[in-house]
């Protein structure tokens, strides 16, 4: 894209310190290397305050946090008041953007206005796409920022064609550039039992909690020295019924809540583990997963949606179905093939190194540079 510096804002409902998943860890990634590429960034995201707070980072990233729940500033639950905001970042914010990054469909009024009345260029990396009875509204409002979006960027190849099949007439404006990481030395630690089993991810109905709960009763009874660390959040209730059901199976004790950790934790704790299981029925890319294989973890997985994108047999002991079963089989033969599970492990090392940061964001900046290309470079025109 040369050598011009643009000025981008990012929209994201997950940004540090309020993240949740892998929503918030991508848009932060994406945003720290479009700064160390020259890039001026301007972070909207949403905060747990009352008042709208504007901040900047040592590392020159400038953070405004609109409050979640304050009516000044929500249209409703999935939106937020477009001249409202707007207003308040008028004296700190008043340069009109040369581009706008959206990851969260809350900000589409927002990104609604600068594309109409300032006519800029609006991508969209859409990590999920909403459904069902109770995100009606949310859906609508993605199926909004869908439209509007100049460029749809979406994880992997399954997601794309899951947005085409939905959403008819958009093909020509999908283009797939997967998640990264960052690459991985060879690990310095010794790696921890391979009875010590790790999830990490939201707990939610889709991402197989219950199964793996579930399956892990059976794989204790079997062997008392396996033990699960789940790392996440996720609604109150259905957190609430998953705990439950632990103690109902008589393995809470056994098992280890984390409601949260911040992604240079996770890094940190990778090794302390001896597999990481995704047990998901749903992904549309899963970077849990990838880590595990950078970090030299071996990995139990399903292969449902983008996870299929760079799981498979040779990398991975696969779940062949999302059930306490499947969860059991794959895990057994985890533990008794230690040989093949150590060939996996430099498969899936292979195979991580294949999606580095850098590439990644190389291809988001040439996306950039086509969109921004035909639009002046002198900021004053557009505010005129």
């Amino acid at each position: 894209m040369g050598t011009r510096k643009l000025a981008i804002w990012v929209m994201t409902d997950e940004y540090p310190p309020d993240m949740i998943g892998g929503l918030g860890v991508v848009a932060h990634q994406l945003t720290e290397r479009f700064r160390q590429a020259g890039h001026e960034l301007f972070v909207l995201g949403t905060g747990r305050t009352k008042h709208l707070e504007i901040r900047q980072e040592v590392s020159g990233v400038k953070i405004a946090k609109v409050p979640g729940k304050v009516p000044k500033y929500r249209k409703d639950r999935y939106c937020f008041e477009p001249k409202a905001v707007l207003g308040e970042l008028k004296d700190d914010f008043g340069k009109v953007p040369d581009l706008v990054h959206v990851h969260s469909p809350e900000y589409v009024g927002i990104a609604e206005i600068l594309s109409s009345h300032h006519q800029v260029p609006i991508v969209y990396t859409c990590h999920s796409l909403t459904s069902g009875r109770k995100y009606v509204l949310k859906a609508k409002k993605q199926a909004r920022l869908l439209r509007l979006a100049n460029r749809i960027a979406v994880p992997s190849k399954w997601m794309a064609s899951r947005i085409k099949r939905k959403f008819p007439g958009l093909e020509g404006k999908i283009v797939v550039i997967p998640n990264g990481i960052d690459v991985v030395n060879q690990p310095s630690h010794e790696q921890g039992s391979p009875y010590q089993l790790l999830y990490a991810g939201r707990i939610a109905p889709l991402k197989g909690i219950a199964s793996l709960i579930r399956a892990f009763a059976r794989l204790n009874r079997r062997n008392k020295q396996a033990s699960l660390t789940i790392i996440g959040s996720g609604r109150p209730a259905f957190e609430k019924k998953m705990r439950l059901l632990a103690r109902k199976l008589r393995v809470n004790h056994r098992i280890r809540w984390i409601p949260r950790v911040t992604h240079e934790e996770m890094q940190g704790m990778y090794h302390q583990y001896g597999a990481v299981i995704v047990p998901s029925r749903l992904e549309s890319f899963c970077l849990v997963a990838l880590e595990a294989m950078a970090n030299e973890i071996p990995l139990v997985a399903t292969q449902a949606g983008g996870l299929k994108t760079f799981v498979d047999d040779s990398n991975a002991a696969i779940i062949k179905s999302c059930t306490p079963t499947g969860i059991v089989h794959a895990v057994r033969q985890m533990w008794q093939n230690r040989q093949l599970t150590a060939e996996r492990l430099v498969k899936a090392r292979e195979t991580a190194n294949r999606y580095q940061w850098s590439d990644i964001v190389q291809q988001y900046l040439d996306l950039f540079g086509q969109l921004t290309a035909s639009v002046p470079e002198v900021q004053e025109e557009k505010e005129s």
